[in-house]
């Protein structure tokens, strides 16, 4: 749906309410539930949603102020208002659509604060998704640990930490993701609608940034691991947001035990790059050996 045809059915949907008797609409003042109407499949091209809601728009002049809410449940959404005045004449009106699909920083930081989004929110380009993995990847490589070594011992090339960093985060990423998209499918809690790839890397974003960030500045990773464990929570939170279906102790339960195949493959993968840095001669970091 374009934004010009969601703003006609804001502007559409506040036609009979612009044809109401002032006194009328007063009455509808202070409603405790805005009036909510919904139009076709929520998963059809044609879907809308409008909220109306009547408050005042200057108490003392009496003039009321009529808004519309409409979204398409796909990442538009817009208002638009009229303000009347008590002898019904129209003193302004007005409104705007946006596109909130590529608001991938805002979905992420509002995940972390734990608000609860539709999957709608997650509608961005995959490519911001793959450079917010990316970037956790790059700052768990800088973690000081990955370049200690024995005093009789060369200390690891940072860029060979740096790509360790980028590789197991990548690697547990997926596998992580491989495990909730099959948890969160049984018992037909999810449809497979939506990108969980999106959901889940904006849920990772804040915290493990943080997290990763604090630890390659040289923190202590017992400090950091309150940030490690809200992150899950963060996680569990937006997906239990996202699927009406999944209770949040179920989505922590996928989570916990995504981390399980993630953590056997990450260690996997240090053995054999352990194996084969030690044959081309290359001094590996502890744990790689």
């Amino acid at each position: 749906m374009t934004k010009d045809k969601l703003l006609d059915i804001a502007k559409n949907t506040l036609a009979k309410y612009r044809a109401m008797p002032y006194s009328d609409l007063a009455k509808k003042v202070g409603a405790l539930q805005p009036e909510t109407d919904s139009h076709g499949d929520p998963k059809g091209q044609d879907f809308y949603q409008t909220e109306v809601e009547i408050v005042y728009d200057d108490r003392e002049s009496g003039n009321l102020r009529v808004v519309c809410m409409v979204d398409d449940g796909k990442g538009f959404s817009g208002i638009y208002n009229l303000i009347l005045s008590p002898d019904g004449s129209l003193l302004s009106e007005g409104g705007n659509v946006r596109n909130h699909r590529t608001d991938f920083f805002k979905s992420a930081l509002s995940v972390f604060i734990l608000r609860e989004l539709t999957f709608s929110r997650f509608d961005f380009p995959r490519w911001q998704s793959v450079l917010a993995i990316s970037l956790i990847g790059l700052l768990v490589g800088l973690d000081p640990s990955l370049r200690a070594a024995p005093p009789d011992m060369p200390a690891p090339p940072l860029w060979l930490a740096v790509v360790m960093g980028l590789v197991t985060t990548w690697v547990a990423f997926l596998v992580i993701l491989g495990v909730l998209a099959w948890w969160l499918k049984r018992g037909g809690r999810w449809d497979g609608q939506g990108s969980l790839f999106n959901l889940v890397a904006a849920s990772w974003l804040v915290a493990d940034v943080l997290g990763a960030g604090l630890t390659a500045l040289g923190v202590p990773h017992l400090l950091t691991l309150p940030l490690w464990l809200y992150s899950v929570w963060v996680g569990a939170n937006a997906l239990s947001g996202a699927i009406p279906k999944v209770s949040l102790g179920y989505a922590i339960g996928g989570i916990v035990i995504g981390f399980i195949p993630a953590m056997l493959a990450v260690g996997v993968l240090f053995a054999l790059l352990g194996i084969g840095l030690a044959m081309l001669g290359v001094v590996p970091p502890p744990g790689l050996g």
